[in-house]
């Protein structure tokens, strides 16, 4: 607006120079003032151009940091909301964890008694378990000792049958074959009924046990230190 009035004056003061010169006057003051009239035109259209293209800018800029910031502005509404979503999930994480303490601190006396008891159960087992096996040893230790000692005691048996009876008596074998005699094979032909009998000394222990019927079908006679 204020260009198109600068227009209108200076083409006024135009047409009053041009008159002026047809009339022979003096137009060097119009001519003056319009020639002023038309820098400051040009200068506030040049201003007018700058400052429009200074608000076009400005507005196009303004356009662009409006929209940023509306990019922005969401941008961080979508965290604010993902930040919002995570602070739920670990209140609820939070909150859950918390219950489940909560639950096992009111269980952990009973699960201690239970240990415990479990442990006195073990304890009790393998204490068991060791007696019984220390019984087991003890019997069968019992056992064998008492199998050694009737073992010893038929092999005394045994032998005290084979071994003479005492002086005078005569010795018989066990399936009742006869009068059980010693006899020197090495050393003469006399049996005796007498182990120690002083004829076997020269037999220094050689001697051998036998059936008087047997000692006298091999050639054995009794000894004269037994016969009487």
């Amino acid at each position: 607006m204020f260009r198109i009035i600068l227009v209108i004056i200076i083409a006024y003061l135009l047409y009053l120079i041009h008159k002026n010169i047809k009339s022979h006057s003096r137009p060097w003051p119009i001519i003056i003032a319009s020639v002023i009239l038309i820098f400051v035109g040009i200068g506030a259209g040049g201003n007018a151009t700058t400052n429009a293209s200074v608000e076009h800018r400005s507005a196009s800029e303004v356009q662009q940091m409006k929209n940023k910031y509306l990019n922005e502005k969401e941008s961080t509404s979508d965290l604010q909301k993902e930040n919002s979503e995570l602070s739920n999930q670990e209140q609820k994480e939070k909150s859950e964890k918390d219950k489940i303490l909560i639950a096992y601190n009111q269980q952990k006396p009973q699960f201690q008694k239970e240990n415990e008891q479990k442990q006195q159960q073990e304890k009790l087992a393998q204490e068991q378990k060791e007696q019984q096996e220390a019984q087991q040893k003890q019997q069968e230790e019992q056992q064998r000792q008492a199998a050694e000692a009737q073992q010893q005691q038929q092999e005394q048996q045994r032998r005290q049958q084979q071994n003479q009876t005492p002086a005078g008596q005569p010795q018989y074998s066990n399936d009742q074959q006869g009068q059980m005699v010693w006899v020197a094979p090495n050393s003469g032909k006399k049996y005796h009924y007498d182990k120690t009998c002083r004829g076997l000394r020269r037999a220094n222990g050689n001697i051998t046990q036998m059936t008087e019927q047997q000692a006298k079908s091999q050639g054995y006679s009794l000894c004269g230190f037994e016969g009487g």
